[in-house]
């Protein structure tokens, strides 16, 4: 009776874990599984502040060995995720509030236990909003040009430039419509 109770519960304790994990790090997050598997989960998330996320997912697919007794991930599937990162002037992105706890996996000596040395990872639809302070012309055409650089397979990048009313983003806006 209790392994059947833990079977049905096993949802709501995974996102209680997932949420618990990123509080204890100060992240705002928001995770809703869709479906839980032996060998798999599949949820909606997002994470950073509710209003404007630094990285969100319509949907995160993380795929488990099946033939080991504690969980192992192989590979992680993001479809649709949307990422908002700050580039300063010196070319530094930053992630805003995920920020510390990115820098924390970075300084995390060995691997996990519990993830593959060879995790695949798939980006499909990727869309990024990149904010970034930028009123010298030759940065700002050094950027875009990055982004529209050609690639196989690689889909025409939208851009969209927002500028907020007043202040210095729309000062660095005014002197780019210059030029």
């Amino acid at each position: 009776m209790l392994l059947l109770g833990l079977w049905l519960a096993r949802t709501y304790i995974a996102v209680q874990f997932a949420r618990s994990y990123f509080q204890s790090h100060g992240i705002v997050s928001s995770v809703e599984i869709g479906e839980l598997t032996l060998s798999g989960v599949s949820a909606r998330f997002a994470l950073g502040p509710a209003e404007a996320p630094e990285i969100s997912a319509n949907r995160i697919e993380l795929h488990f060995d099946p033939l080991r007794w504690v969980p192992f991930l192989t590979e992680v599937r993001l479809v649709e995720p949307v990422a908002r990162v700050r580039v300063d002037d010196s070319g530094n992105v930053s992630f805003g509030s995920l920020q510390n706890w990115i820098d924390s996996l970075r300084r995390q000596q060995g691997k996990s236990r519990y993830v593959s040395d060879d995790l695949a990872v798939s980006l499909k639809g990727l869309r990024l909003v990149l904010a970034t302070p930028a009123r010298a012309e030759g940065r700002t055409v050094q950027r875009l040009g990055r982004l529209m650089r050609p690639h196989p397979g690689k889909a025409a990048p939208v851009l969209f430039d927002l500028v907020d009313e007043g202040g210095l983003p729309y000062t660095q806006f005014r002197a780019r419509c210059v030029r």
